[in-house]
């Protein structure tokens, strides 16, 4: 059964930009449980960790900073990377397509004649920073603050060494073998090693340990990854109908996921749309149009992207999605799986409640929705109220920000680790 004390202690996580500050746009506060749920599924890893090759990369650039942890030498390896894969895309014009790396739009517009010394002029993120916790929980390096290489780390960096033949500084571009679509045999063994993925022979269902997690996640959505790829909306619809009262790991975790999902995509939908309609002075026609499709029938939608450019779509998408996540959380109480934040599909019935006016309901609803989005973002809320108690968009003046026109599911870190997979040559 699924151990509902795992979700103790959840804070908001924010990981998307912010069309507001740069920030986040999880208005509603429900990344935070989809976050706990990839920990269940993919722990040690992110949404950053997209590229296998990094991982040995980075052993071997931490190695060559020194004993101690000189985090600017290492950003310089990595601007040396960067120039090493604008030079192959110089020299074949699908390269910058097929093999994605981090600093590959602001490296377009640099010369390639002289490596730049600040590394923030190719980068605003650096690799080591996306993929240096990952790292310590794959066991490649020790923690804070020395982040020195570990016995198996010492070894990623040999194997990119070997492979490579680095014979300059960081002020020269690395080799075209460096390339992170290049990987070494050697190297891609000891990352699958770390991942968990060479596992063998039957794995504990119930077991904590992080590899073992890895590697039954991907032992489950292997016929979707040789098929597919892996996606939230290519994974998680063929969860959601399990009707089992109990189901083993992974599978009881991406059935609750995919609860998760419709509620998250319907509230979010809803909030969207009335945000921009209140940005737009329609805030009024939006409601009623609300309150219109609640008096209709709700065909189910696919999970997946939901676009604000059709009001009346996305409203009625977001609605059928909360529909459905209601029904499915019901199956999920009947045997004994409580997702946290009761709150938030309590809301969603407001909408969803047949015994009282749709009228009602979207005044009720949307005053809902608002509140938590107040909670969740505080001082940088989206709305605010205006002095005649009417609602406005919180821009100060000479500010342009724009409200998503997207609603997206939650990423559960799947479509990284399926770049990864690619790299390694599939699980």
């Amino acid at each position: 059964m699924y151990d509902g004390r795992m979700f103790s202690g959840i804070l908001p996580a924010w990981v998307e930009p912010d069309p507001l500050r740069a920030r986040a746009t999880d208005a509603l506060a429900l990344q935070a449980v989809a976050d706990r749920l990839a920990d269940r599924l993919l722990p040690g890893l992110s949404v950053l960790t997209t590229r296998a090759r990094y991982f040995t990369f980075l052993a071997w650039a931490r190695g060559e900073s020194g004993r101690d942890h000189d985090e600017r030498q290492i950003h310089r390896y990595e601007v040396a990377l960067v120039f090493a894969e604008a030079l192959l895309s110089d020299g074949d014009a699908t390269h910058a397509d097929s093999c994605q790396f981090i600093g590959s739009r602001n490296v377009r517009t640099l010369p390639r004649n002289r490596i730049p010394a600040d590394p923030r002029r190719v980068y605003k993120v650096p690799a080591w920073r996306a993929y240096r916790a990952s790292m310590v929980a794959l066991g490649l390096l020790e923690g804070a603050p020395r982040f020195s290489l570990t016995d198996e780390g010492s070894d990623a960096a040999k194997s990119f060494r070997q492979a490579v033949r680095p014979r300059k500084g960081p002020s020269s571009p690395l080799p075209g073998r460096a390339c992170l679509s290049e990987i070494s045999s050697t190297e891609r063994r000891q990352i699958r090693d770390a991942l968990g993925l060479s596992i063998r022979g039957r794995l504990d269902p119930e077991s904590t340990d992080e590899r073992t997690r890895r590697a039954a996640f991907a032992r489950e959505v292997r016929p979707i990854f040789r098929s597919e790829g892996l996606s939230p909306e290519a994974v998680l619809p063929r969860y959601e109908g399990r009707r089992q009262p109990t189901l083993p790991e992974p599978i009881h975790t991406l059935r609750t996921a995919a609860v998760w999902e419709r509620l998250s995509v319907g509230l979010n939908t809803l909030f969207t749309v009335w945000v921009r309609a209140i940005d737009a002075g329609r805030q009024r026609t939006v409601e009623r149009d609300l309150a219109q499709l609640l008096s209709r029938g709700l065909p189910v939608t696919a999970l997946g992207s939901i676009a604000m450019a059709d009001e009346d779509a996305a409203l009625a998408g977001g609605l059928a999605s909360l529909r459905l996540a209601l029904r499915l959380n019901d199956r999920l109480c009947d045997v004994g799986t409580q997702l946290p934040d009761r709150e938030a599909f309590e809301l969603a019935r407001v909408f969803i409640n047949r015994s009282r006016s749709p009228r009602s309901r979207v005044g009720e609803g949307l005053a809902m929705l608002l509140a938590r989005h107040q909670t969740a973002k505080g001082d940088d809320a989206w709305v605010r109220e205006a002095g005649s108690g009417q609602l406005e968009i919180a821009r100060d003046a000479g500010e342009g920000w724009t409200i998503p026109t997207l609603v997206r599911p939650h990423a559960y870190r799947m479509a990284a680790f399926s770049r990864i997979a690619h790299d390694l040559r599939g699980i």
